[in-house]
């Protein structure tokens, strides 16, 4: 190859680069079907009605029996808000490990709402899917949360608009873990 060719070659892989990258948003898409009129689970959960509940002790037990699952714990341990728990760097044993904030209950969902301890205090969200049939609460989702919702209304309204549920490249981009 001559030295001539090179930033033709250059150029040619420079577009064809700059064409792999070029949003195509504009063509053509299928058609929209059935499935895609389906509600997603977040949806549902977004539209549901809840109780809200602060204290711990207070939570359906199918809702403590998923925590303790989702922490592989063998028992409930969590305090509630206005109650000490394990926040700091150093683990204490006789305190538990998360403190909830607020808790929104519905017969078909429960968001929890809840703060870890460690290097830094963090909050997160955890949808559980509540099932009457057989008494169980599976999780559905979790993530860190966008903020710490103290105030029943607010919180209330940060599960409806959305705001409670911070996607991961969200998460990233206000700089709370990935």
């Amino acid at each position: 190859m001559t030295i001539r060719r090179i930033p033709a070659l250059i150029f040619g892989m420079a577009l064809a680069w700059a064409c792999a990258r070029q949003d195509h948003s504009q063509a053509v898409r299928p058609a929209q079907t059935e499935a895609d009129s389906v509600p997603t689970i977040m949806t549902l959960v977004r539209a549901d009605t809840y109780e809200v509940r602060a204290e711990a002790s207070n939570l359906p037990s199918d809702v403590r029996a998923a925590i303790a699952r989702d922490f592989g714990e063998s028992q409930f341990r969590m305090a509630s808000a206005d109650e000490p728990y394990s926040s700091g760097c150093v683990y204490e044993p006789s305190l538990p490990r998360q403190r909830l904030l607020l808790a929104a209950i519905s017969p078909r969902f429960a968001v929890v709402h809840f703060e870890t301890g460690g290097y830094a205090i963090a909050q997160h969200v955890t949808v559980f899917s509540r099932s009457a049939k057989n008494n169980e609460a599976e999780k559905i989702y979790s993530n860190f949360a966008g903020s710490a919702w103290e105030e029943p209304q607010s919180f209330l309204s940060a599960i409806h608009s959305g705001d409670l549920f911070v996607d991961r490249s969200k998460a990233r981009a206000i700089g709370i873990g990935t």
